[in-house]
C-alpha cells in the first residue's frame, strides 16, 4: 500500500485562519483500479454478431482503460477562494481543496503515462489516486497533462498559465456520440477493413476527446486564431478596454491583478493599481509598468484617483469589494465597465456579508451606476473554457517576449502549506502564492 499525507481542517475556521485550524494526517491509499472491456454491450447494438464484430469492438475500445492514476504532488496552489470554501462549504476532517501540479507515478492508461506532469484539483495531499475523467471539487477542471511551456516554470500551470473553470462536458459528450456513429457506420465491411478503420477512428476520437489542451503547445498553436487567457478573460471580455482609457485594478499585486494590469498596459491603457503595502506599490510601478500605484491602507482612494486620474475611470477590475471598490465606482466615467472578480475584503470576516442588512452604513453604489450608466458584471472564468488554449498561447508568447512579467511567492515544504495560505490572506505574498512540496 502507498502511504500519503494530507492536510485537513481540524476545527471550524473563524476570522483569520491559524495554523492550529489545520492538521496533517497520514493515510494509506487504495491501489488504482484496472479497466475492463465492454464489447458485449456494444455487440448487442450492432447488426452483426460473432468474431468480426467482437474483434472490431475490442480493437475500437481496446479495453476500457483505467481512468485512475497515482500522482505525487510537486506544487500546490494557494488561493483566496480556499479561505471562503473552508468556512462555508467544508467541515472539520475534510481535506483542503486546491489545484496541484503532480507527477504520475503509477498508471494503466497510456494517455497518462508515468513521468508526465498533470494538473488537477487533487487537494492538499502528497500523493493521490485520482480519476482523470472526473472533475475536481467544486467542479474544478478534470485533470489534464501539463503542456509545454517553452522553458517557463512548471509551477505557472497553477497561476499565469493555469486552466480555468470546469471542462466543457457538452462538447465531450458530442464528441463521444460522433465516435460511436463513425464506428457503427463501418460494421458492415469486411473484418480486416473494419479493424483497420476502427483503429483509425479510435485515433481520431482520442484526439478529439482529449482536446488540444492535452497536446504539446507547439502543435496546438497552429489552430489558434486569436489570443485570450484565463488570467484576463474577465478583463477583456467584460471591460473591453480601449487604448487611452483609464483602468483601475484592486488587489493589484496578486496573482490575477498583476497580470490584468500588465495586459491593460499592453492594450494601451493608463493603469492605476491599489495594493496593501508601499513595497508592492513600488513593485507595480517600477517592475510591471503601472502608471501609478498606491497603498490603500495609507492613501485615501478618492484622493489617489483625483491625483492619478483626474479625467475619471473607465474600467475597474475589482478583486476586493467593500469600501475600496465603492470609492473607485464613485469616480467612474459615463459608460464605465466594472468586472467583479473577487471579494477579498470579506474572506477573513468572522461572518458572511449581510446582504440584506438595512442598517449597514456603507455608501450605496446604485446612484453612481444609474447616473453614469455603468456596466457591472461578475464572472466565473469557466464560462470561457473553450477559449483557454487561445489565451495560453498569447500568455506564453507575451511572457517569452518579456512583455508580461510574473512573480511567485514560493513556500518550501508540504507541512508549511497552511502557513502559505495564512500569509497570502494577510497580504504578505507577491504575485502567485505556491507551495513546493
Amino acid at each position: 500500500m502507498v502511504k500519503s499525507k494530507k492536510i485537513v481542517i481540524a476545527k471550524p475556521i473563524v476570522g483569520e485562519p491559524k495554523e492550529s485550524d489545520f492538521k496533517i494526517i497520514e493515510e494509506e491509499l487504495p491501489p488504482i483500479k484496472n479497466g475492463g472491456a465492454k464489447c458485449s454491450a456494444f455487440a448487442l447494438r450492432g447488426p452483426h454478431t460473432g468474431t468480426s464484430l467482437s474483434r472490431a469492438c475490442l480493437n475500437h475500445f481496446s479495453t476500457q482503460l483505467s481512468t485512475q492514476v497515482l500522482v505525487e504532488a510537486l506544487w500546490l496552489s494557494v488561493d483566496h477562494y480556499q479561505r471562503a470554501v473552508a468556512s462555508y462549504v467544508m467541515k472539520p476532517g475534510d481535506t483542503m481543496i486546491g489545484l496541484a501540479v503532480s507527477r504520475i507515478v503509477e498508471t494503466r492508461n497510456p494517455k497518462f503515462s508515468v513521468g508526465k506532469l498533470v494538473v488537477g484539483s487533487f487537494g492538499w495531499n502528497t500523493k493521490s489516486v485520482v480519476d482523470v475523467n472526473k472533475p475536481g471539487d467544486l467542479k474544478l477542471p478534470k485533470p489534464y497533462l501539463l503542456p509545454d511551456f517553452k522553458g517557463l516554470p512548471e509551477s505557472l500551470g497553477l497561476g499565469l498559465l493555469g486552466m480555468p473553470g470546469k471542462n466543457n462536458e457538452d462538447r465531450r459528450r458530442r464528441r463521444k456520440r460522433t465516435m460511436d456513429e463513425i464506428f457503427w457506420e463501418d460494421v458492415d465491411v469486411e473484418e480486416k477493413r473494419n479493424e483497420s478503420e476502427t483503429e483509425e477512428h479510435e485515433e481520431i476520437a482520442d484526439k478529439e476527446e482529449m482536446g488540444p489542451k492535452y497536446k504539446e503547445v507547439g502543435d496546438a498553436l497552429k489552430r489558434i486564431k486569436q489570443g485570450k487567457a484565463p488570467a484576463y478573460f474577465g478583463f477583456l471580455e467584460i471591460c473591453k478596454p480601449k487604448p487611452g482609457e483609464v483602468v483601475v485594478v484592486s488587489g493589484a499585486a496578486g496573482a490575477v491583478g498583476s497580470i490584468v494590469g500588465q495586459i491593460a498596459k499592453i492594450k494601451g491603457c493608463k493603469v492605476i493599481g491599489f495594493t496593501g503595502s508601499d513595497d508592492k506599490a513600488k513593485w507595480l510601478v517600477e517592475e510591471l509598468g503601472f502608471d501609478a500605484a498606491y497603498n490603500y491602507k495609507t492613501k485615501d482612494i478618492a484622493e489617489a484617483l483625483e491625483e492619478a486620474a483626474p479625467e475619471g475611470v473607465d474600467c475597474y477590475f475589482d478583486n476586493v469589494g467593500g469600501s475600496q471598490s465603492i470609492a473607485v465606482i464613485q469616480k467612474m466615467n459615463s459608460f464605465g465597465r466594472i468586472s467583479v472578480c473577487g471579494a477579498l475584503s470579506y474572506f477573513n470576516s468572522s461572518s458572511a456579508p449581510e446582504v440584506n442588512n438595512t442598517s449597514m452604513k456603507t455608501p450605496s453604489i446604485q446612484l453612481s451606476v444609474l447616473t453614469n450608466q455603468l456596466k457591472m458584471e461578475g464572472f466565473m472564468v469557466g464560462r470561457w473554457n473553450d477559449q483557454w488554449l487561445d489565451g495560453l498561447k498569447q500568455l506564453v508568447q507575451w511572457t517569452t517576449e518579456g512583455k508580461l512579467k510574473y512573480h511567485e511567492t514560493v513556500t518550501e515544504g508540504f507541512k508549511n502549506t497552511p502557513k502559505a495560505l495564512i500569509q497570502m490572506l494577510k497580504g504578505e505574498s507577491l504575485g502567485k502564492a505556491v507551495v513546493k512540496v
